[in-house]
């Protein structure tokens, strides 16, 4: 088995066999962030039959906060939640709701990808907007289900251009839509 197979065993054990309630979640010693970006490459592979490379710039949340050590022990970092994500999670809601979006399923349901693109405010700059679901890990992040949040961010497109076919996020004037979880994807 490759180390790369262990690995993503090791976070979808991790995730699946967390307790549900009244718990701290806290797993250590995974490497979360390269295992979501692996998911992103192969999801837009998959989707959109163009080649992501590594280094692509992306910004997103991870579903279960992020703790540094600080002068008082460990603390949550700081840098991990950016107003944007809100902004970001919001998009693809109301882009599922009115219009459709690209996804991908697996797993009977328990592995969830879906995907829009947008335009960003500087000229000719396209980039997706994602949000992966793997065993309901939104959960995992809070005890209050108001408070979930997923795994939702975005990445430059690598050529730059919107392939033939693929969900555009809605343009439109604000959509009058309330979510009880501003920051849960898939709610």
């Amino acid at each position: 088995m490759s180390a790369w197979r262990c690995r993503a065993h090791q976070v979808v054990d991790a995730i699946r066999d967390a307790p549900q309630a009244g718990a701290v979640h806290l797993l250590s010693n995974i490497a979360l962030r390269p295992f979501i970006t692996k998911i992103i490459r192969a999801c837009h592979s998959a989707l959109y039959d163009e080649y992501v490379p590594g280094n692509t710039p992306n910004k997103y949340l991870t579903p279960m906060k992020e703790f540094v050590h600080g002068e008082s022990g460990i603390e949550p970092d700081p840098s991990q939640f950016l107003p944007q994500h809100q902004l970001l999670c919001k998009k693809i809601k109301d882009t599922k709701r009115l219009s459709s979006v690209d996804a991908i399923a697996a797993f009977n349901g328990k592995f969830q990808y879906m995907s829009c693109w947008a335009k960003s405010d500087r000229k000719n700059v396209y980039f997706v907007i994602f949000a992966i679901s793997l065993y309901n890990w939104s959960s995992l992040s809070s005890d209050d289900p108001r408070m979930a949040q997923g795994c939702i961010g975005s990445y430059q497109s690598p050529s730059n251009a919107v392939p033939p076919g693929a969900s555009r996020a809605i343009e439109m004037i604000e959509y009058p839509y309330s979510y009880l979880r501003p920051l849960d994807p898939f709610e």
